[in-house]
């Protein structure tokens, strides 16, 4: 009998995991669905046409004097240098990698800068947006639209020109090449509102919006995002205090899950991590499925703030017993959390390629404790060993 029930417990306990994996499934399958919609606007446009009209390069790429490119230009983990005379006919888009355009150099579309950072004397004629890197804007620099930074600074020199905003901490989503089959612009793109200001910017700004450049610049915009780094970690940390504050059991019971399931919640937590990941970014480039977007980036949240608070009470009581110290868990948790978390932001702060590496780092510690959560909560991997279930019969 005992053994029946046990079976019957296995078999609900992988149901539920096979229920997970399905919802995650149609979300997918939904997000797939959007994106072929959007791609059958044009019927005889074939798959990849983007493609067509950009050029694509995986290295570092430099566009000497009078060199001209005629169509978009993408370069994936690679330095972009356009030298004097050198001219862009089209939109500049750079994945990882840093961007340096010299006096009489030329962009005549928009520049677009994901985990990078940028040095423009020359000219701009549509929009700068960064996502992730800093911008140093020379005497010479002239932007004709628009600049658009999200996690990154601006350094402008006195001369240089700006015809459109400046948007500091906000983020305008460029119309990046599409590679499932539809022109870039054909899927609306909500705009994210700016959290600190836009302005206009002309020659005559009030340069009191734009830092002196040099050491002093660097060194104030590296104060800058410090604090930033120390407000969010402080936020982490209270509430990773505050969960186990209410939750203690709950916490312990994910703690000893991830001690007798290491392997196996690691495995689940990076699953989970890279899904949810994905699943958020594409459903959130979408209006009817946003909330779709909203409701898997929540879950992911939660189940990674649980798991981070068993990682640093785990860390932390690792940590007090090397040094021969006792004291209470909820101590133990916060010191832990403040090393994990501080380390992180410290990464953040300093910018430039430090902050997608600790974001992979954050993904990869956080898969521990997140799949430990999902573990305990399907109860997978816990199964009665046969010797006792035989003694039970």
């Amino acid at each position: 009998m005992f053994l029946r029930k046990t079976k019957s417990r296995s078999r609900r306990r992988w149901r539920r995991a096979l229920g997970l994996l399905l919802g995650l499934a149609v979300i997918a399958g939904i997000a797939s669905m959007t994106h072929k919609q959007a791609s059958s606007a044009d019927q005889e446009q074939p798959a990849f046409t983007a493609q067509a009209d950009s050029q694509l390069y995986s290295e570092d790429l430099t566009i000497g004097e009078d060199e001209v490119f005629d169509d978009d230009v993408v370069v994936f983990s690679g330095n972009v240098r356009i030298k004097a005379g050198g001219v862009v006919k089209g939109d500049l888009v750079v994945y990882s990698g840093n961007i340096q355009i010299d006096d009489e150099g030329k962009v005549e579309g928009d520049v677009t800068s994901l985990s990078g950072n940028l040095d423009i004397a020359g000219t701009v004629d549509g929009d700068l947006s960064v996502f992730s890197g800093d911008v140093e804007l020379a005497e010479t620099a002239m932007i004709g639209g628009d600049i658009s930074v999200m996690s990154g600074s601006i350094d402008r020199e006195r001369g240089a020109t700006v015809e459109g905003n400046v948007v500091a901490g906000g983020f305008k989503m460029p119309q990046l090449p599409n590679f499932f089959g539809a022109q870039p612009g054909e899927v609306p793109v909500p705009a994210i509102a700016p959290v600190q200001s836009v302005a206009p910017i002309g020659p005559s700004v009030d340069m009191a919006i734009n830092r002196a450049g040099g050491l002093g610049g660097a060194l104030f915009a590296l104060f800058g995002r410090l604090v930033a780094a120390a407000f969010g970690a402080s936020v982490v940390i209270f509430l990773a205090g505050l969960l186990y504050h209410l939750r203690p059991g709950f916490i312990h019971a994910v703690q000893q899950t991830l001690q007798d399931q290491r392997p196996l919640s690691f495995a689940v937590g990076i699953t989970m991590n890279v899904v949810l990941t994905f699943l958020t970014g594409v459903l959130l480039i979408t209006l009817c499925l946003a909330p779709v977007g909203l409701a898997a980036g929540l879950l992911f949240a939660v189940i990674n703030l649980v798991g981070w608070a068993t990682l640093s009470l785990t860390v932390g009581q690792w940590l007090l017993r090397s040094a021969k110290i006792e004291t209470k868990p909820l101590v133990a948790l916060v010191i832990g959390a403040f090393l994990m978390t501080g380390v992180l932001a410290l990464g953040w702060a300093l910018g430039g390629c430090f902050r997608p590496i600790a974001y992979l780092v954050s993904l990869g510690i956080s898969a521990f404790g997140g799949g430990a959560v999902v573990v305990y909560w399907l109860k997978l991997g816990v199964n009665k060993p046969a010797d006792d279930m035989a003694l039970t019969i």
